[in-house]
């Protein structure tokens, strides 16, 4: 018993739920949880706003309309709490790197909502590497998993992920050596960036894994009519996700943004609603 009392204090110091000030939605009575996986360096509460140039110019409500569906969780990924803690002056002081993998972040995660008793069947709604993480959790408890949509998810084929996220992952020494830049106030801006995209790198570097899951999956994707990034990329990548999910649906917006969230949150959720069969 005092060992699964210490695990839980442990996922529980790095894992927070997120509390916003959200307009109260008309549909709580549905029974499920909406929990949303964020891209990679854009904190959850940035997807209820609009950004010019990295500086916030207006609120989207996209998180608003996503808890109008059913109760709503929110969390920011511990591995990156140094970077985001950073970019709002907050000290670090007391803040670790946490050395997770793809499959224990999702395994801590599941802990962490049986913890806070964040009762599923879960709606698993993704943005960018977000994606990766919300197929690996439908992957680990299908059972809990009703539904996955993917917002413009990165196009994760094993050509890919050879390319980008296989590369080498820091030693324990060369983490300490970058917390310890992290944490210094002498350290300058440019240093403490290079110190936080080295354990990003070390974050996403995700082997390859297929994208089988059981439950329904969508997908929206933006499309950029002046490269050739939807026909090289994101085509093979959907072609990939159809030969294991037949029955998926893809929905497309052309010449939006990355970010569709803040060019068209109101589709994005009404597309949700429909496919989750929701009036």
């Amino acid at each position: 018993m005092e060992k699964n009392n210490f695990n839980q204090q442990k996922v529980n110091k790095h894992y927070k739920r997120i509390e916003l000030e959200l307009q109260k939605g008309k549909n709580k009575l549905n029974n499920f949880t909406v929990v949303f996986f964020h891209g990679t360096n854009h904190a959850t509460h940035k997807y209820n706003y609009t950004f010019v140039d990295g500086v916030k110019v207006r609120k989207n409500y996209f998180l608003d309309k996503l808890d109008s569906i059913a109760n709503l969780f929110l969390y920011d990924r511990p591995e990156e709490m140094l970077r985001f803690n950073y970019e709002q002056g907050k000290s670090n002081c007391q803040v670790n790197y946490i050395a997770n993998t793809i499959e224990t972040h999702v395994k801590n995660l599941h802990k962490f909502l049986s913890n806070e008793k964040v009762e599923g069947p879960y709606v698993l709604v993704s943005h960018s590497i977000g994606s990766l993480y919300a197929l690996k959790f439908s992957q680990l408890y299908p059972k809990e998993t009703k539904h996955v949509f993917l917002i413009d998810p990165i196009q994760f084929t094993s050509k890919i992920a050879k390319m980008y996220f296989n590369s080498t992952k820091l030693s324990e020494s060369e983490i300490s050596d970058h917390l310890e830049v992290i944490n210094s106030p002498k350290s300058k801006k440019v240093t403490v960036e290079k110190s936080l995209d080295a354990l990003d790198s070390t974050t996403y570097s995700i082997p390859y894994f297929k994208p089988i899951i059981k439950c329904p999956l969508t997908t929206f994707f933006n499309v950029n009519t002046n490269d050739y990034t939807h026909d090289n990329l994101t085509v093979p990548y959907i072609t990939e996700l159809e030969k294991y999910n037949p029955t998926m649906t893809n929905y497309y917006f052309y010449d939006r943004d990355h970010y569709l969230n803040e060019t068209n949150p109101q589709g994005i959720v009404t597309k949700i609603k429909k496919e989750l069969q929701i009036t």
